[in-house]
């Protein structure tokens, strides 16, 4: 038998066989830790969602077997140090999660998992935040394609088509109507 004192302070008797296996590694803080964090509680407040969230960001940055990781780990995108290894800081710095709707998003979509560059988004903020979303500025205004056609009270598909079409800006963005001409009119 064994006194040792843990990271956090604590003291702890423990068998020296188990601590040689690995079996004992603190004085039961971290699982009481880790079970919180499975169970999604901590403090009275509910983390199961974003417990979850937290391990899938990393998992798509980090295993190289998940399907998603090409666009992820593959790409260069990182999980911060403080976030890969604590879940609790991740939480904190991340806040509670607005609605079940939100999501972890990346503002800059290049850029890693990181305090600075991440927060809760709806389904509409992470649409908008992709990599292949289409950027218009117009009248003095930028949104997106999809943003635009809502706007001018189009479909998508008219308004991109426009584009395809060799449309000008000025005509694509105020021709009445939904359908879209190969010809110019008239």
């Amino acid at each position: 038998m064994w006194e040792c004192v843990c990271d956090c302070g604590n003291r702890k008797t423990a068998y020296g066989y188990k601590m040689e296996r690995g079996d004992t590694q603190s004085c039961g803080c971290v699982l009481a830790e880790t079970r919180a964090a499975r169970k999604g509680k901590r403090s009275g407040h509910y983390y199961k969602d974003v417990y979850k969230i937290w391990k899938a960001m990393i998992a798509r940055c980090t295993n190289s077997k998940r399907k998603n990781y090409p666009n992820y780990g593959g790409r260069g995108i990182k999980v911060c140090d403080a976030w890969l290894n604590s879940f609790e800081q991740f939480a904190n710095d991340m806040g509670p999660r607005p609605t079940p709707a939100h999501s972890i998003d990346r503002e800059k979509v290049d850029g890693n998992y990181e305090p600075a560059n991440c927060r809760w988004a709806t389904p509409t903020e992470q649409q908008n935040n992709r990599r292949c979303t289409q950027w218009i500025e117009f009248n003095g205004e930028r949104l997106t394609l999809t943003q635009w056609a809502r706007k001018l009270g189009l479909t998508t598909t008219a308004l991109r088509l426009r584009f395809e079409y060799g449309w000008t800006k000025e005509r694509a963005m105020t021709q009445i109507g939904n359908r879209a001409k190969k010809k110019p009119l008239g």
